[in-house]
C-alpha cells in the first residue's frame, strides 16, 4: 500500500511510496510532510539492485518471515541481480579495445560488484523446489562471470581467464552465458 515503503535518495532525502505505475514502469514516490503534495517519478530501470533490496527488507517487515515468501522476494533479487549484470556484462565488453592495453581498466573498469551474489546464496535455501536449484547456478554463474570482469578491469589476465573457462565450462547454458555477445 501506498506509503508503506520508502526510498532515501542519494541526497540523503527519504521519501513514502506513493504507488507504482506499472505502464510507465515508475516508482512515484512524495514527501508525506510536504504541502502541496509533490510527487517524484523514478523510472525502475533507475533504482539499483540496492534500492530494490531496501524495498524487499521493508516489505518483510510488514509481510512477516514465512520461508516461502523470503525465497520468492529473494528469487525476484535474484532475477533482477542477473538482468543488471547481464546489461552492464554486455556493455562493457562492447566497449573493450583490443588493441588497447589500457581499455576496461580504471574508471572503464567493470562498474558492478560480487556482493550480492554472495548475500543471495547464503539466504537462499540449498533445497527445496527444482527452480531453486536453478536459480542458485544461475547465481553462481553471476559470480564466476562478475569474478573474471572485475579481475580483466584490474589487469589480472590469469585470474580473469580462469574464471571466464570455468564459468564456461561450468556453466555453459546459463542466463548470462548466452545474454552475452
Amino acid at each position: 500500500a501506498a506509503g508503506k515503503l520508502q526510498h532515501e535518495f542519494d541526497d540523503g532525502t527519504a521519501l513514502d511510496t506513493a504507488r507504482w505505475d506499472r505502464d510507465a514502469r515508475t516508482m512515484v514516490f512524495v514527501d508525506p510532510k510536504a504541502r502541496p503534495t509533490k510527487e517524484r517519478a523514478v523510472p525502475a530501470a533507475e533504482l539499483s539492485v540496492d534500492d530494490w533490496t531496501a524495498f524487499a527488507d521493508q516489505t518483510a517487515a510488514l509481510t512477516g518471515k514465512s520461508a516461502e515468501v523470503e525465497a520468492r522476494r529473494d528469487a525476484f533479487l535474484a532475477l533482477l541481480l542477473l538482468q543488471r549484470h547481464a546489461a552492464a556484462a554486455a556493455s562493457y565488453l562492447a566497449a573493450l579495445q583490443p588493441a588497447d592495453d589500457n581499455s576496461g581498466t580504471g574508471d572503464a573498469g567493470y562498474p558492478l560488484t560480487l556482493d550480492a551474489f554472495a548475500i543471495l546464496l547464503r539466504r537462499l535455501p540449498d533445497a527445496g523446489e527444482p527452480w531453486l536449484l536453478a536459480l542458485r547456478r544461475e547465481l553462481q554463474a553471476g559470480e564466476r562471470l562478475v569474478g573474471g570482469l572485475r579481475a580483466l578491469s584490474e589487469r589480472r589476465n590469469i585470474a580473469a581467464a580462469g574464471h571466464l573457462e570455468q564459468l564456461l565450462t561450468e556453466h555453459a547454458h546459463s542466463y548470462l552465458v548466452l545474454a552475452l555477445p
